[in-house]
């Protein structure tokens, strides 16, 4: 007889949704907190990598977990976006713009 054994399937991401700690305006040289959440809740790679779109106007910390850390540059202003990819090769990106003052 033939035993068939049930292999899970890989569950890839789909969505990324950002929130941040309810700013969207920081101070040069502060820093916001902004939490991803992956969609499905129960995907098999949970790393993301985080970028700034211009690093000489603000940083960003913990680039492989759910959450970031944003500093602003002390002597920054303008906009900055801060993006966020799954790493599991689905391509999947979430950003959020932030105005630094």
């Amino acid at each position: 007889a033939i035993v068939k054994e049930a292999i899970p399937s890989y569950k890839e991401v789909t969505g990324l949704s950002l929130t941040d700690s309810g700013r969207r305006t920081i101070t040069a040289g502060g820093t916001n907190t902004i939490t991803a959440a992956i969609i499905p809740s129960n995907a098999e790679d949970l790393k993301l990598y985080w970028t700034s779109s211009d690093t000489s106007k603000a940083t960003v910390q913990n680039t492989t977990g759910l959450t970031c850390i944003v500093t602003a540059n002390k002597k920054a202003s303008g906009t900055v976006s801060i993006k966020c990819n799954s790493t599991d090769g689905s391509r999947v990106n979430a950003s959020t713009t932030l105005s630094i003052r």
